[in-house]
Protein backbone atom coordinates (compact mmCIF):
# COMPACT_ATOMS: atom_id res chain seq x y z
CA UNK A 1 0.00 0.00 0.00
CA UNK A 2 1.41 3.38 -0.94
CA UNK A 3 1.24 6.32 1.38
CA UNK A 4 -0.79 9.26 0.04
CA UNK A 5 1.21 12.42 -0.62
CA UNK A 6 0.06 15.86 0.52
CA UNK A 7 1.96 18.04 -1.92
CA UNK A 8 0.63 21.58 -2.35
CA UNK A 9 2.65 22.54 -5.45
CA UNK A 10 4.68 20.68 -8.05
CA UNK A 11 8.46 20.37 -7.97
CA UNK A 12 8.87 23.13 -10.58
CA UNK A 13 7.14 25.66 -8.32
CA UNK A 14 9.35 24.80 -5.36
CA UNK A 15 12.48 24.97 -7.54
CA UNK A 16 11.47 28.43 -8.78
CA UNK A 17 11.11 29.58 -5.17
CA UNK A 18 14.55 28.21 -4.31
CA UNK A 19 16.02 29.92 -7.38
CA UNK A 20 14.59 33.27 -6.24
CA UNK A 21 16.10 32.86 -2.79
CA UNK A 22 19.44 31.98 -4.34
CA UNK A 23 19.30 35.17 -6.43
CA UNK A 24 18.91 37.13 -3.19
CA UNK A 25 21.74 35.13 -1.60
CA UNK A 26 24.04 36.25 -4.42
CA UNK A 27 23.08 39.89 -3.79
CA UNK A 28 23.74 39.45 -0.06
CA UNK A 29 27.02 37.60 -0.58
CA UNK A 30 25.76 34.45 1.15
CA UNK A 31 26.93 31.01 0.03
CA UNK A 32 24.90 28.96 2.51
CA UNK A 33 21.60 29.92 4.12
CA UNK A 34 20.20 28.10 7.15
CA UNK A 35 16.42 28.52 7.49
CA UNK A 36 14.79 27.84 10.86
CA UNK A 37 11.23 29.12 10.48
CA UNK A 38 8.71 26.33 9.70
CA UNK A 39 6.72 28.65 7.43
CA UNK A 40 9.79 29.40 5.33
CA UNK A 41 10.76 25.73 5.21
CA UNK A 42 7.25 24.84 4.01
CA UNK A 43 7.37 27.60 1.38
CA UNK A 44 10.67 26.34 -0.06
CA UNK A 45 10.35 22.55 0.16
CA UNK A 46 6.76 21.81 1.17
CA UNK A 47 7.50 20.24 4.56
CA UNK A 48 4.29 20.70 6.51
CA UNK A 49 3.99 19.80 10.14
CA UNK A 50 1.71 20.64 13.01
CA UNK A 51 4.68 20.30 15.35
CA UNK A 52 5.94 23.79 14.51
CA UNK A 53 7.70 24.17 17.84
CA UNK A 54 9.99 21.25 17.09
CA UNK A 55 13.24 22.51 15.63
CA UNK A 56 14.03 22.17 11.93
CA UNK A 57 16.89 23.45 9.82
CA UNK A 58 16.85 23.80 6.04
CA UNK A 59 20.33 24.33 4.60
CA UNK A 60 20.25 25.99 1.20
CA UNK A 61 23.66 25.99 -0.52
CA UNK A 62 24.23 28.10 -3.64
CA UNK A 63 24.43 24.92 -5.69
CA UNK A 64 23.02 21.47 -5.21
CA UNK A 65 20.10 20.01 -3.35
CA UNK A 66 18.92 21.70 -0.15
CA UNK A 67 19.05 19.44 2.88
CA UNK A 68 16.65 19.39 5.79
CA UNK A 69 17.53 18.38 9.30
CA UNK A 70 14.65 17.32 11.50
CA UNK A 71 14.13 15.34 14.66
CA UNK A 72 13.99 11.65 13.74
CA UNK A 73 10.25 11.42 14.40
CA UNK A 74 9.55 14.10 11.74
CA UNK A 75 11.22 12.23 8.86
CA UNK A 76 8.06 10.31 7.81
CA UNK A 77 6.10 13.56 7.73
CA UNK A 78 8.56 15.08 5.25
CA UNK A 79 8.20 12.07 2.98
CA UNK A 80 4.45 12.74 2.83
CA UNK A 81 4.59 16.50 2.18
CA UNK A 82 8.10 17.54 1.17
CA UNK A 83 9.58 18.15 -2.27
CA UNK A 84 13.13 18.75 -3.46
CA UNK A 85 15.17 18.47 -0.28
CA UNK A 86 17.28 15.69 1.08
CA UNK A 87 16.38 14.70 4.63
CA UNK A 88 19.53 13.83 6.52
CA UNK A 89 19.95 11.85 9.68
CA UNK A 90 19.70 14.37 12.42
CA UNK A 91 19.28 14.26 16.14
CA UNK A 92 17.14 12.55 18.69
CA UNK A 93 15.32 14.37 21.43
CA UNK A 94 17.67 15.12 24.28
CA UNK A 95 20.68 15.80 22.06
CA UNK A 96 21.94 19.15 20.79
CA UNK A 97 20.54 19.89 17.30
CA UNK A 98 23.06 22.69 16.66
CA UNK A 99 25.90 20.18 16.89
CA UNK A 100 24.18 17.96 14.30
CA UNK A 101 23.71 20.89 11.91
CA UNK A 102 27.34 22.01 12.20
CA UNK A 103 28.63 18.44 11.73
CA UNK A 104 26.54 17.92 8.58
CA UNK A 105 27.68 21.20 7.05
CA UNK A 106 31.30 20.33 7.80
CA UNK A 107 30.83 16.82 6.40
CA UNK A 108 29.59 18.32 3.12
CA UNK A 109 32.50 20.76 2.89
CA UNK A 110 30.25 23.83 3.01
CA UNK A 111 32.25 25.84 5.56
CA UNK A 112 34.44 27.65 3.02
CA UNK A 113 32.04 30.45 2.06
CA UNK A 114 29.80 32.94 3.82
CA UNK A 115 26.99 31.44 5.91
CA UNK A 116 23.86 33.19 7.16
CA UNK A 117 21.42 31.85 9.74
CA UNK A 118 17.81 32.98 9.82
CA UNK A 119 17.03 34.39 13.25
CA UNK A 120 13.46 35.59 12.75
CA UNK A 121 10.52 34.21 14.63
CA UNK A 122 10.19 32.51 17.97
CA UNK A 123 10.49 28.92 16.79
CA UNK A 124 14.17 28.35 17.43
CA UNK A 125 15.53 29.26 20.87
CA UNK A 126 18.18 31.94 20.81
CA UNK A 127 20.64 29.61 22.53
CA UNK A 128 20.45 27.27 19.51
CA UNK A 129 20.74 30.19 17.08
CA UNK A 130 23.77 31.48 19.00
CA UNK A 131 25.40 28.03 18.84
CA UNK A 132 24.84 27.93 15.07
CA UNK A 133 26.19 31.44 14.55
CA UNK A 134 29.28 30.60 16.58
CA UNK A 135 29.77 27.05 15.29
CA UNK A 136 29.45 28.10 11.64
CA UNK A 137 31.07 31.53 11.97
CA UNK A 138 27.83 32.76 10.42
CA UNK A 139 26.06 36.08 10.26
CA UNK A 140 22.46 36.54 11.42
CA UNK A 141 19.81 37.18 8.81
Amino acid sequence: MTEPREIFFDAIEYQQRIDKVREEMVKAGVDLLIMTNPTHVCYLVGHFTQAVHDLMFLALPMEGTPFLQLPQFEHPRYHVSGVGAEVVSSWNLGTNPADAVVREIERRGLRSGSTAVEVSGSYTPFTVIAQLLDGLDAKPL
